[in-house]
């Protein structure tokens, strides 16, 4: 949520430190933001899954992670 529409952010979702999903996505709406949606594999015992999303235009970054 940038509060600006018009931005592209390129992100990336990790599965257990690999990569399991690129992309670039523009914000929109009245907030200004973007969406992602991907199913991972459950693997055994706590998954752990991370993203990151860049605004390369502006340096911008927003991140985040979970164990599950």
């Amino acid at each position: 949520d940038s509060n600006v529409n018009g931005q592209t952010w390129h992100w990336r979702i990790l599965h257990n430190g690999s990569v399991t999903a690129t992309g670039t996505k523009q914000t929109s709406g009245p907030s200004g933001s973007f969406e992602v949606s991907r199913r991972v594999v459950d693997l055994a015992g706590t998954d752990t899954i991370g993203w990151r999303a860049t605004n390369r235009a502006t340096g911008e970054t927003c991140r985040g992670a979970l164990r599950v």
